[in-house]
């Protein structure tokens, strides 16, 4: 084929720029495309430096990008992706590693290992495992017999070699005086470094809470940081990923890296998927990112999908793949993990005038992991903490349809995020009725998936929660949503003025949010006590560069019995 001038594909180029920007922000915003026209010239205008800041905004050839360098530390030769640790109940754990043998074999036998000391003199339980192709020499053991309240150490052997050695411990059981929790979601490898999983590393805590999005599904340089992307921080695969060996290479990838290893080896991980560890805006029948004509059937990539996230996480296998599961911390909370993402959710409407927006037959939990639900909120702990993957409570966006003096339909209809809880009415209504009716005390949702830090006490009522919580109607619950990892901030993709209007008119629509941050990646460390729930907003310096740098940025407290947080 004959090569462009050189001014035309420059062209071309910046069209697919702006093309790839509008996307974005229709993926972040729900842009309608009747409104591209508009956004289009609005771009125009933003200083070409916005746009070099921005995220996704060049789409280059493949043969832009360098040749990659090996990923694997030798020193660490077979068992490159480290070890992991998650779902510790009061007498288990699960330990986790992959082998990587030099070419492909039929079957691995790997030993295991946990002691109560980092020397491993004092040896708790031991054994071997065998793992294959099939389960793409992932290991996974259900370590038994252990005490409550209690480190362990473990490490992985094949004949003279030798893993790192994890750090692990189990759950507390009668009176309990404290927990601490570390609470993280949204880690894109393009997006940036991980440098709050490091940070997380070196935390005092219990555990780590993961809320969803552990990797992300889509091609090499939709999503990411173009200078980081050039540099060799890019997608493995670098199509987006769709069958299941594109699952285990992507999980793969994100295992090499240093500092999500680190946090791994120190501590358990309690761990819930959102929509990019299938596709983009997932629901139980399909998603915004799969196309049935050219991805194939959605059943069949979701099913593989599962497969590959069962096989890579340490999280406690099960025959149905359901990740709904709780635990319980003692007498002083339960945590309960909940899938408002594929088992039961209903398809997203478009907005709020839509025929079946109110429909009682749509679901986000689906009625049997609803049902469950209520059941382990009676629990008789003190606090209930809820780890979901999207926003409960209700949030007026109509401030976005605002640009300067010009209207562009954001959320075009009605003002709600048709993602969140706020997209199924009768759903949230459901569960908000059983809080109210039962006097369900202390409960805590932790949520991620916005890439922003917000803390609501969450209006409960069916009729115009919102008018309702100004007016006096007290909080059924309080909401805590963390920062992402790496995933793009809204000053990643707004331009400042825009996002400075942002600031001002959040909080006067939304009289219920206590406090936010629009632009910080980090981490929540939250801290319960039967006095109190403790959350500490931290906040890294950057992550266009690996860096220690962090600040704790905002602590809130909601004292047992109050719902309101000061």
């Amino acid at each position: 084929m004959k090569a462009l001038p050189p001014n035309l594909t420059s062209s071309l180029h910046l069209l697919t720029s702006l093309i790839q920007s509008l996307k974005n922000l229709q993926q972040m915003l729900g842009v309608s495309r009747l409104s591209y026209p508009i956004v289009l010239l609005l771009l125009c205008m933003v200083s070409a430096d916005s746009f070099t800041q921005a995220i996704g905004q060049e789409n280059p050839s493949l043969n832009d990008y360098p040749e990659p360098v090996d990923l694997y530390d030798a020193s660490m030769k077979p068992f490159y992706h480290g070890v992991a640790s998650g779902d510790p109940l009061s007498d288990r754990v699960i330990i986790w590693t992959r082998i990587t043998p030099d070419k492909p074999v039929e079957q691995i036998t790997v030993e295991w290992i946990v002691a109560a000391d980092k020397g491993f003199d004092d040896i708790i339980k031991k054994g071997s495992y065998t793992t294959h192709p099939g389960k793409d020499y992932t290991v996974k053991i259900d370590v038994d017999g252990l005490a409550p309240n209690s480190t362990y150490y473990y490490q992985f052997t094949h004949l003279e070699s030798r893993s790192i050695i994890g750090r692990t411990k189990t759950l507390p059981v009668g009176d309990v005086s404290r927990v601490k929790l570390a609470v993280s979601t949204c880690s894109n490898y393009e997006g940036g470094f991980f440098n709050a999983y490091a940070a997380i590393a070196k935390e005092d805590v219990d555990a780590v809470v993961h809320l969803g999005d552990y990797i992300y599904e889509y091609e090499t340089g939709h999503y990411g940081l173009k200078e980081l992307i050039k540099d060799g921080r890019h997608h493995r695969p670098i199509t987006e990923i769709i069958k299941l060996p594109d699952y285990r290479q992507r999980y793969s990838l994100y295992r090499t890296d240093k500092m999500l290893q680190a946090v791994h080896q120190n501590h358990p991980f309690i761990t819930i998927w959102d929509d990019h560890e299938t596709a983009n805006n997932s629901h139980n029948t399909g998603a915004e990112n799969h196309q049935v004509e050219s991805e194939g059937n959605w059943e069949a990539r979701k099913q593989m999908a599962q497969t590959a996230y069962f096989e890579w996480m340490p999280i406690r296998d099960n025959k149905e793949k359901n990740i709904y599961r709780s635990f319980n911390f003692g007498n002083l909370m339960k945590l309960i993990m909940v899938d408002t993402r594929i088992i039961g959710r209903s398809p997203q409407v478009a907005n709020m005038k839509a025929e079946d927006y109110l429909s009682e037959e749509r679901t986000l939990l689906g009625d049997t992991q609803r049902q469950w639900l209520t059941q382990e909120m009676k629990d008789s702990t003190t606090w209930k903490i809820i780890g979901n993957q999207v926003m409960v409570s209700p949030m007026d966006v109509s401030f976005f349809r605002f640009l300067g003096v010009i209207r562009i339909p954001f959320y075009p209809g009605k003002k709600r995020n048709m993602d969140q809880w706020d997209g199924y009415p009768a759903a949230k209504d459901r569960v908000m009725d059983f809080i109210k009716r039962e006097g369900i005390q202390n409960v805590v949702f932790l949520t991620g998936d916005d890439h922003a830090s917000y803390a609501y006490e969450v209006a409960g009522e069916k009729e115009n929660p919102i008018e309702a919580y100004q007016n006096g109607t007290p909080p059924l619950a309080v909401e805590l949503v963390t920062p992402s990892i790496s995933s793009a901030n809204f000053d990643e993709y707004l331009p400042r003025f825009y996002l400075n209007k942002l600031r001002r008119k959040f909080p006067k629509k939304n009289p219920h949010l206590q406090w936010f941050d629009l632009t910080n990646h980090g981490y929540i460390s939250l801290e319960i006590t039967p006095e109190a729930t403790t959350a500490t907003w931290n906040f890294m310096e950057s992550i266009r560069e690996i860096n220690d740098g962090q600040r704790k940025a905002k602590t809130l407290q909601v004292k047992a019995g109050s719902n309101k947080l000061e």
